[in-house]
Order: structure tokens, then C-alpha cells, then sequence
């Protein structure tokens, strides 16, 4: 047809055997420099044979051991299948059978479950192993990565990526995390969609699972959400979607103005909440603490600390109200130091959300700088302002104890209004003053 130009079929098609396959097979029974044999004992591999390695190229060079098909070369074997511009076959010696093969420029190797390009690839054929290396690629499900070299170990169903790891994978994947970030800025970008990136030295990944090697670095939307030594990921056989991480050593998540440590981090299960355990500490626009372990909960949009809760809240004049009874203290009133005072708060649970936190259980605030106030009780809600920067309210409830120099106060119920610099007490409130 004048109109429309088809390439060329391929010149050579050759079917090799992976066991007791002789070069000899591929030249009609001879080598270069060798009298051709009995016909008889040139024997061609079955064509339903099993292990073998069906080859398409536009020609065939053979040197000594090694066969070498340049063109346009595709090798298949079974579902495998494998792409590249130059192929070297390498066989053993004494017909020892097929050893290795060499793919050279634009390489891309494909089976049922992964997708690969590189420059270069080497296939082992005894170990069934695909070395891939110089802009080495390669796609699974829903994940795609590059590295400095791929060896795709198919025996094993066993991917290892060694330098310079690069793995994307879907926002979705990681759930959301925008409750965190600072919501009330108005200069803030839109949130949409945007890719998951994992970093990594080294990455090995089998059947359902992964594992990054460190330094580790997690992005989201091109900024660093999670640092570590060792990421360790399950995947969904069936969609490759994440069903749980565990991040080990120096773990440091970081997403707007929040920032959590730790020694561990898990996050998974039908909420992707986040734990974080081996002393975790945090940091955010209202202040900074500790507990015996972090939960950072998406689905209901709030961070929870449990056992041995201790809080800084940053204060200074402007943000933090005097907790107490100033027109009771008198001449009893310890002077101020100069410095900003800081609340500091101690309880056995704590439940944090924009706007506010609460404290349980033998909850203790002591008002570190300026006069000695300390305030006791079960229960304490501290309501910030809508920039996050300051307290409108702070109210405390069952067996509450308010004590600063001169002045103890007792009741069911304290309540602070900032606004109107007003404390009151009710439950039965009593005041002992000197």
C-alpha cells in the first residue's frame, strides 16, 4: 500500500532452550571455523518446550559462546517479556547451556506484575534475575519509582531498588492530613490532588510488602511530611493501596505547624490514624510537649497523648491570662522576672484539635514565670482564639484546686473568660485567704 509504510518483519526468530542449549543450535549445528556436523545431532528445541526464551531481532551475530541480536529485539519467555535495541545470549562452556543475557539501550522488561525500563539490563538465566541499571524505572500497580539499579528478582517475586530510591505513589494513599496544616490562611494554596514521594538509599519490596532504608524521607505535595532510618510498608495485593506503614529510628513527622518525634511511627487500620511511640514528643502553634504515646487521628481530625502527659503551652502577655485572683493577692503578689510566662501542664490524657485542648486525669498547670499559680483537677479545656494565637477561655472542672500566693480556692467548677478578665468559681466554691 503506497499510503501507508509498515515496518519490516523481524529477519530472525530463534527459540532457545535455558538448559542443555548449545550456541551450535543457533549456526545450523557449528560455530565459525567448524565443519559442519551430522545432521542427525543437531537437535532444535521442541516447539512446546518448557523454559524457553523466544527471540525476535533484525540480525543474529555469533561469536564464539555468545550470540549477539541487534535491531529492534524483543525476548520472551512465558509472560516475561523483554525490549532493548542489542542482545548478547551467553552460553556456558561445552554446551553447558544458556548463562546470561545482556539487553543494551532502551531496555524495558515487563510480566504480569511489574513494568521496567533502563539502559542496560542483565538477566541471569540459572537465578531468574534482572539487573537493571543507568536511568533505571519501573511501574507496579498503582506505584512507580526510579534508582541507580533495579534487580528484579522473579524467582522470588522480589523487586531491589539500590540508590538514589524514587517511589510515587497516589495522594490517596496516605490519607488526609490539611486538619493539620495552618486552615485560616488566606494566602494558603488550594488542596488538591497531590502525589505521595518516598526517598530512600535502598528499597527491597516482595509479594505485599516494602521496605525503605534510610535516610528516609516522605513527601506530600513536594514538602517533607515523615524522615527515618527504615519505612516499612504493607500493600493490597489486589489495588496496591496502602494498608500500613511502620517508620523506625529518629522519626520526625513534620505537616504545617505541627511537628511529632519519636522512635516509631504506625499508621494504618480503617482510620489511617498515626502512632507514634518510644517517648514521642510534639510540637505546635500553641506550644510543645511529651507523652508515652501519640495518636495522630485524621478521621476525627484530632491528636491524642496518653500516659505521663507534659505540656508547654508558649505564652507571653498577649496570649495567656493571669490564672487567678490578683485583687485578693496584695502585698503578697511574687513579682514578675521579665521573662514570658509559660503554662506548663502534666496529666495522665490529652486531647488536642485547632481551637482546643483538653487534659484528664490528676491534671496539674502550674504558671511557671512571674507570680507562683497552680491550678489542680481532673478535667481542663483550654479554648484558643480563631488565629490559634491566644486564649479566649479556660475552664476546669471536678475537684478543682486554684492556688497562687496569699489565696486557695476550692470548688466543682472554675471558669476563666479572658475577655472580661473575669474568674469564676462555682460547685460549691470555697476561699481561704492567709
Amino acid at each position: 500500500d503506497g499510503d501507508h509504510l509498515l515496518p519490516p518483519p523481524p529477519h530472525v526468530q530463534t527459540v532457545l532452550r535455558k538448559s542443555r542449549l548449545d550456541p551450535r543450535s543457533l549456526a545450523g549445528g557449528r560455530l565459525d571455523g567448524e565443519e559442519p556436523p551430522d545432521r542427525a545431532t543437531v537437535k532444535n528445541p521442541p516447539a512446546n518446550a518448557e523454559g524457553r526464551i523466544e527471540i525476535l531481532a533484525s540480525g543474529l551475530n555469533l561469536v564464539g559462546n555468545r550470540a549477539v541480536f541487534t535491531g529492534d529485539v524483543q525476548a520472551r519467555d512465558v509472560d516475561q517479556t523483554l525490549n532493548c535495541k542489542s542482545l548478547i545470549v551467553e552460553f556456558g562452556e561445552s554446551g553447558a547451556g544458556l548463562q546470561r543475557i545482556v539487553a543494551q539501550d532502551d531496555v524495558r522488561f515487563a510480566d504480569a506484575k511489574i513494568q521496567t525500563s533502563s539502559q542496560n539490563a542483565v538477566y541471569s538465566v540459572r537465578d531468574e534475575v534482572v539487573t537493571l541499571s543507568g536511568d533505571a524505572t519501573w511501574k507496579a500497580f498503582n506505584r512507580e519509582g526510579t534508582g541507580d539499579s533495579v534487580v528484579v528478582d522473579m524467582g522470588r517475586s522480589q523487586l531491589l531498588v539500590v540508590g538514589g530510591v524514587s517511589v510515587k505513589l497516589p495522594a490517596e494513599s496516605f490519607g488526609s492530613l490539611s486538619w493539620l496544616e495552618k486552615s485560616n490562611d488566606p494566602n494558603a494554596p488550594e488542596s488538591g490532588e497531590r502525589s505521595v514521594v518516598i526517598r530512600s538509599r535502598e528499597l527491597e519490596q516482595k509479594s505485599g510488602s516494602a521496605v525503605f532504608k534510610g535516610p528516609v524521607i516522605v513527601e506530600l505535595g513536594g514538602q517533607s511530611v515523615i524522615r527515618c532510618d527504615v519505612l516499612e510498608g504493607d500493600f493490597s495485593e489486589q489495588d496496591g493501596e496502602i494498608t500500613g506503614l511502620q517508620a523506625r529510628g529518629n522519626v520526625r513527622f513534620e505537616q504545617g505547624e505541627t511537628s511529632v518525634t519519636g522512635d516509631q511511627f504506625d499508621y494504618g487500620g480503617p482510620g489511617k490514624a498515626m502512632w507514634v511511640r518510644g517517648s514521642p514528643s510534639w510540637k505546635s502553634a500553641e506550644g510543645h510537649g511529651s507523652a508515652d504515646l501519640l495518636i495522630l487521628d485524621p478521621q476525627n481530625q484530632r491528636i491524642q497523648a496518653d500516659g505521663n502527659v507534659a505540656v508547654e503551652f508558649a505564652a507571653g502577655e498577649d496570649r495567656w491570662p493571669e490564672l487567678g485572683i490578683r485583687s485578693l493577692e496584695g502585698v503578697n503578689e511574687v513579682p514578675a522576672t521579665g521573662k514570658d510566662a509559660s503554662l506548663h501542664v502534666s496529666a495522665g490524657k490529652m486531647y488536642y484539635r485547632r481551637g482546643s485542648v483538653i487534659f484528664l486525669n490528676q491534671v496539674h498547670a502550674n504558671l511557671s514565670e512571674g507570680a507562683d499559680r497552680q491550678l489542680t483537677s481532673n478535667v481542663l479545656a483550654v479554648f484558643f482564639g480563631a488565629d490559634g494565637h491566644g486564649v479566649e477561655q479556660v475552664i476546669a472542672e471536678d475537684r478543682v484546686l486554684l492556688r497562687q500566693p496569699g489565696v486557695e480556692a476550692r470548688g466543682g467548677r472554675v471558669t476563666h473568660d479572658v475577655a472580661k478578665g473575669i474568674t469564676i468559681l462555682s460547685g460549691n466554691p470555697t476561699i481561704q485567704m492567709g
